[in-house]
């Protein structure tokens, strides 16, 4: 009864109970176009995946990491021009951070 007295007391204007604000700054790709990076086939069956820049270049490195952004090992073999990068056994998405001559870019590639 006693809360049945306070809602009939009431005057009807709502109380501030709790105050949250969110941010969300810009959100963008500076400098789009071509991507300098191809990443092929993706989606990837059998986990294999070729890596290739522009002009003939050869990537200095890759790295793997899985979805939750822990490192994962990958098998990394130079084919001419390009990169044979196996993924991890387990089907999922994996991020490829692929680096040359300081520059880095980010991949997202999928095994099933």
């Amino acid at each position: 009864d006693a809360f049945r007295n306070m809602v009939d007391a009431a005057d009807g204007t709502p109380d501030l109970v709790a105050q949250d604000s969110l941010f969300s700054g810009p959100v963008g790709l500076a400098g789009h176009g071509p991507r300098p990076v191809r990443v092929f086939p993706n989606p990837s069956r059998d986990g294999s995946v070729f890596v290739q820049l522009p002009d003939g270049q050869v990537p200095d490195g890759v790295q793997g990491f899985d979805a939750s952004g822990r490192t994962v090992p990958l098998r990394v073999e130079r084919l001419g021009d390009r990169l044979r990068v196996t993924l991890p056994d387990q089907a999922g998405t994996y991020l490829l951070v692929v680096e040359r001559q300081g520059q880095r870019w980010l991949e997202r590639v999928v095994r099933w």
